[in-house]
């Protein structure tokens, strides 16, 4: 596989279309892949243990996504 094509699936940039704070995921749409949904994708925080800190992204907010095994990108709601 070509290096800039492996990149462009590894990082992609979307917008959030849900979250589940109570899991730190989020589903994001990809408007380049047909609006494509992801998989529940993780919300980075900072922090472990007992000092974590988060921040959810809202609907409609871009974001970028880092997946790491993009073949689980995938068209379920």
């Amino acid at each position: 596989m070509d290096i800039s094509v492996a990149l462009k699936n590894l990082i992609r940039d979307g917008i959030v279309s849900s979250t589940d704070p109570s899991t730190m995921t989020a589903r994001v749409t990809f408007p380049d892949r047909d609006d494509l949904v992801s998989y529940p994708l993780e919300v980075l925080s900072h922090g472990s243990q007992d000092n974590k800190h988060y921040w959810m992204p809202g609907v409609g907010e871009q974001v970028l996504c880092l997946d790491r095994k993009s073949t689980r990108l995938n068209s379920s709601h």
